[in-house]
This record gives C-alpha cells, sequence and structure tokens, in this order.
C-alpha cells in the first residue's frame, strides 16, 4: 500500500483469504510470503514482529511503486510514462469481495493522480508557450481517463487556442457519443458553453484586424 509501509498481516489475510479462520488464514499467508521470498530474494519480505510485513523495495523495482513516488514527487511527467493501464489490470480474485473493492478503489485513486498531473503538466506546458505539448499531455490523460469532462474541457480550449477548432469540435462530437453509448448521459453544460462558444465563431469566421 506504498513504498515504505508495512502492512498488518491480519488485514493481509481478511483480504485475502476470508473464507479461512484465522489460523489457516495466518498459515496461508507465512506460504505465501515463503514463496515470494524465493521468488525475489530472502531478504526483500521483512517481518516486524508477528504483526506485519513488508518489501524492501530498495531491492525490487517495481513499475506501481516507481508510479507512486512519481506522483508524491510532483514529476508528473515521469508518472504520466511509467502509466500503462489500471493497478493489476485483468487481475481478479473470486471470493474475496474486500480484496475487489479495495483493488477498485486503488485503480480509482491512482487514475484520478495520474489525471491530476497531467493536467498540472499541461498548465505548465502553456504557460511556457507549449501549446502543443499541452495538447500532446492531455491527450494522453484521455487516454487514462476517456470519460473525465475537466480533461475535455481543458483540451477544448487549448484546441480552440491554437486555432483548431475542426479538432476540438471533432473531440467532443466523439466525447459525446461515447458518453451516450456508454452511460446515456449527455456533456455537462459547463462543457457544451465550450463547444457553443467556439462554434459561434466558426460560424462568424474570425474578428477583422483592428484599425
Amino acid at each position: 500500500e506504498g513504498s515504505n509501509r508495512a502492512s498488518r498481516r491480519d488485514r493481509i489475510v481478511y483480504l485475502l483469504w476470508p473464507e479461512l479462520d484465522q489460523d489457516h488464514a495466518r498459515a496461508a499467508l507465512s506460504q505465501a510470503v515463503y514463496r515470494l521470498r524465493g521468488r525475489i530474494g530472502p531478504d526483500t519480505v521483512l517481518s516486524f514482529g508477528q504483526d506485519e510485513i513488508a518489501i524492501d523495495w530498495s531491492r525490487v523495482w517495481c513499475d506501481a511503486i516507481q508510479l507512486e513516488e512519481c506522483l508524491a514527487d510532483g514529476r508528473g511527467e515521469d508518472a504520466l510514462r511509467l502509466y500503462s493501464g489500471d493497478f493489476l489490470e485483468g487481475f481478479h480474485l473470486v471470493g474475496a469481495p474486500d480484496f475487489e473493492r479495495w483493488l477498485a478503489d486503488h485503480r480509482e485513486r491512482i487514475r484520478e493522480a495520474v489525471v491530476g498531473a497531467a493536467l498540472s503538466v499541461s498548465e505548465a506546458a502553456e504557460a511556457h508557450g507549449d501549446r502543443p505539448k499541452g495538447i500532446q499531455v492531455l491527450r494522453r490523460a484521455l487516454e487514462v481517463s476517456p470519460l473525465d469532462e475537466s480533461v475535455v474541457r481543458r483540451l477544448l480550449l487549448l484546441l480552440d487556442r491554437t486555432g483548431d477548432q475542426g479538432g476540438a469540435l471533432r473531440l467532443y462530437e466523439g466525447f459525446a457519443a461515447r458518453l451516450g453509448d456508454e452511460y446515456d448521459l449527455a456533456p455537462a453544460p459547463q462543457t457544451r458553453d465550450v463547444v457553443a462558444s467556439i462554434l459561434a465563431r466558426v460560424r462568424t469566421g474570425p474578428e477583422p484586424p483592428g484599425d
């Protein structure tokens, strides 16, 4: 649950072996730890008395841990490079509903943090006059969270500022279609207002230059 945190044995067995009594669940955990030490090294799984265990991440490289460290350190671009999909994507543990809920919450927390990092990187890029980079980063954020409307609005505005109104309208149309198909919903009023503003300027054409 973090790069430097120990986990309580009783919480681990509660999440992973809810169908077993305490003695058998602890035996299952001990066997799992034994096998893990055999795979990644005897000094990588640390025990703190009878109650807590932890991984010594100085001995093992893990992309998920590196990602969390990048997010914690404010290294948004590194986090975006590391993120390749949901945590333990495709993994399910039958008969462990509390673990499944923990996993879903953890995935959502990481997605939100990565999207937040992307927004920060994009804002910094635009502040330095690099709008193409800002657009690229926001498109990456939409790959992480395709229906995040805050990202969609930000990207619509940035495309508009670069003069790519056509790209902005195509983005909106695709987003609205997906939102309708998957959830039978329409974009939020704030998003529709952004698009209405873009459409109004497209229809009237560019303003004539001043004297």
